[in-house]
């Protein structure tokens, strides 16, 4: 394990996601931005996200999709900083 640690300034210069949902998908892509990393779980994103309700990540290991599901204690995967997650919604929304 490593501890990963951002030094500097954080600039205001990141993305504002805008989360929709649509009649084909619910699913939007986002990274994890380093002004977010005090959230360590797929739970406390999901919580964190307003209409979220899953959160989903590649597994490298597996070679396979996690899925989180807001309020479950399955799949509550550990956040890594710049990497790519998948967020289903059940309403507009814009984050963070």
């Amino acid at each position: 394990n490593a501890i990963w640690e951002q030094t500097g300034n954080i600039s205001a210069g990141f993305p504002v996601y805008e989360l929709y949902t649509t009649a084909g998908t619910n699913v939007n892509a986002i990274i994890l931005p380093p002004t977010k990393l005090d959230l360590q779980t797929a739970e406390d994103l999901a919580g964190d996200i307003p209409h979220a309700t899953v959160i989903y990540r590649w597994d490298t290991e597996t070679q396979a999709y996690e899925g989180h599901v807001k309020g479950s204690p399955l799949n509550n995967f550990e956040l890594r900083a710049w990497e790519p997650y998948f967020v289903s919604v059940n309403g507009y929304t814009e984050w963070p």
